[in-house]
C-alpha cells in the first residue's frame, strides 16, 4: 500500500506542475482555473502524504503491540507469584486499568515495594513479570 501512495503523491505533484506551466502561459480566466488546479493536485498530494505517515505510523504501533501482546501478558492476580518483582495493573472508579510504575512482590496479606519493602494498600486486578523496557 505504501508504495502505491508513493506513486500517487508523485503523479500529483506532476499534475499540479504541468497545471502550474499552464497557468503561466495562459490568459484569464484559463489562468485561474489552471491556479486553482495546481492548488488542488498539490493539496491532494498532501493528502496522501498524510495518509502514508500515518499508515506507517499505525504499522508501528501494531507492531509494536503485537510485540508486547506476545511477550508480556497480563495475568489475573489471583495466579501471582510470592517469589518475583512483578508489575501489578489496578482499576480505577471507572474500571480503567493503570499499571504501576515500580516492581512490587506478593507477601502474605498483601502487596509491598520490591525495593523498599513497603507495605502497599492496593487492590490489584492482574500482574505480569516486572520488566524496565514496559
Amino acid at each position: 500500500m505504501l508504495e502505491r501512495l508513493s506513486d500517487h503523491i508523485r503523479s500529483c505533484y506532476e499534475r499540479a506542475e504541468q497545471a502550474e506551466r499552464r497557468a503561466a502561459e495562459a490568459d484569464e480566466p484559463q489562468k485561474s482555473q489552471d491556479l486553482q488546479l495546481a492548488k488542488w493536485w498539490a493539496h491532494l498530494a498532501r493528502s496522501y502524504e498524510f495518509v502514508e505517515g500515518l499508515e506507517g505510523f499505525l504499522l508501528e504501533t501494531d507492531d509494536e503491540a503485537k510485540r508486547r501482546a506476545t511477550t508480556k501478558a497480563w495475568t489475573p492476580i489471583a495466579t501471582a507469584p510470592f517469589d518475583r518483582d512483578l508489575r501489578l495493573a489496578l482499576l480505577d472508579a471507572d474500571g480503567v486499568a493503570h499499571a504501576l510504575v515500580f516492581p512490587c512482590r506478593r507477601v502474605l496479606g498483601g502487596w509491598v515495594k520490591a525495593q523498599s519493602k513497603e507495605r502497599l494498600s492496593v487492590d490489584p486486578s492482574h500482574w505480569q513479570e516486572w520488566s524496565e523496557d514496559l
